[in-house]
């Protein structure tokens, strides 16, 4: 239902930081982000024991043999364009990388440094056509009660957002394996910060195949399940973020919300929330799995869910997770597809970007007792209609993932929400708005 970049393994979308309270909020006390540093002096970083929650801390060593080091001045990486950065500088990020990833650079990394424009018109070229894709996203947006806006409005916010200065900083390509940065700024800690995660998913792509992504999301497009998606991309986001906020403590860098939020303002609270969920819960299994070093294992063995890496308790790894038919439908069919714990988030939790407390605990809850679901969208030039089946693993969870979804359901029409064959089923209509 999202509009998110499921193939963009490399991008640095700027809205993760925004959702990292929210994110401290879902898993309570167990949430240590290191995305958030003190600004002042004497005060620890707000997360630095996140490895305490059932992980080893112990540094683990090198996987690979590491590289010698380079004589002095010679550069580790090759650079298409300008740098505003010394050699020095890069080569020190590279080390850095190496050295929290626990593995050498196989070959220098190529960084491909662009004008802000010929970035911009590149990765428009890379997003294609959303307007011609969005209906189907919008139209479940609208029903769920999180838009009230048209598709052509919503989809085309969406898009500007990607490409302006709050959007996609910068990324790497798995085919090309060459990462792309814009450079139209100093050499400060935002490129410095870009260029670790960036460098991240370049040293990741020289030992794992990372276009395996594509295989994924073309076999979702078949069987609607884009759940095994979500999984690798929290792996990769999760690593790359868990590296460049473990630099940006080592080197006091805050990340820091701004009073403007420009393009974010314009579009809907549940795409930015989707789009940060691998990111900002990715990288908090990254961690609670013992860091980026420790996590090799997981490019060959991905969650096969959403819920296995947004829970922060327990072992949803463990769990079945049970094959929900699809639910019927009352008109002719839109859509259909696997509806899993990152659908529940933006759904119940994405009115805003500071939901309401009192609906986050019953949301990760009701996350925490997921054990598969799908929906079916139907509808017609006049109208909307979803109708979305959970099922749970327990009884007792069954009625927490009820109770969570009648808080929804009280707040609008047209919404009902039953018990039926040990399934929670939800029908909804909206107003469809091209």
């Amino acid at each position: 239902m999202c509009l998110a970049l499921r193939k963009s393994v490399g991008s640095t979308a700027v809205v993760q930081f925004i959702v990292i309270g929210l994110a401290c909020l879902l898993v309570l006390s167990a949430c240590k982000s290191t995305a958030t540093v003190e600004m002042m002096d004497g005060v620890e970083a707000a997360g630095e024991t996140v490895q305490d929650i059932d992980a080893d801390t112990s540094e683990p060593p090198p996987l690979v043999e590491a590289s010698p080091p380079a004589p002095d001045g010679t550069a580790r990486f090759v650079v298409e364009g300008e740098l505003p950065l010394t050699t020095e500088e890069v080569n020190a990020l590279i080390s850095f990388v190496e050295e929290d990833t626990g593995r050498p650079f196989l070959r220098p990394p190529v960084i491909v440094a662009q004008s802000g424009d010929v970035f911009t018109e590149a990765l428009a070229d890379e997003l294609g056509d959303f307007q011609a894709e969005s209906d189907i996203s919008v139209r479940s947006l609208q029903v769920l009660g999180l838009t009230d806006r048209g598709v052509a409005e919503v989809s085309q916010a969406f898009q500007d957002l990607l490409l302006s200065p709050e959007g996609v900083l910068g990324y790497y390509d798995p085919e090309t394996d060459e990462l792309y940065v814009p450079v139209e700024t100093d050499g400060g800690d935002e490129l410095r910060s870009l260029l670790v995660h960036e460098l991240t998913h370049a040293l990741d792509g020289q030992y794992t195949d990372l276009t395996v992504l594509d295989a994924l999301v073309e076999a979702g497009d078949e069987t609607g399940n884009y759940e095994p998606v979500f999984g690798l991309q929290a792996v990769a986001e999760g690593r790359a973020t868990s590296v460049q906020n473990r630099w940006m403590n080592e080197n006091r860098v805050a990340q820091e919300l701004p009073d403007d939020l420009g393009a974010l303002e314009d579009v809907p609270p549940a795409l930015v929330l989707g789009l940060s969920v691998p990111y900002a819960f990715g990288e908090q299994y990254i961690e609670r799995q013992g860091g980026a070093a420790a996590t090799w294992d997981l490019f060959d063995t991905p969650p096969v869910s959403s819920e296995i890496f947004m829970v922060p308790f327990g072992d949803a790894s463990d769990e079945p997770i049970i094959d929900v038919p699809t639910p019927t439908a009352d008109g002719p069919i839109l859509d259909s597809a696997v509806y899993g714990a990152a659908d529940i988030l933006t759904w119940l939790l994405g009115e805003s970007l500071e939901p309401d407390p009192s609906t986050v605990f019953p949301t990760i809850i009701a996350i925490d007792g997921w054990a598969g679901g799908r929906y079916v969208l139907w509808g017609d030039e006049g109208e909307s209609c979803m109708r979305i089946a959970i099922a749970a693993d327990t009884a007792n969870d069954l009625t927490e993932i009820e109770e969570a979804i009648m808080l929804w359901a009280a707040g609008g029409q047209d919404r009902t929400v039953a018990v039926d064959d040990d399934l929670v089923v939800v029908t909804g209509c909206a107003p469809y708005v091209p």
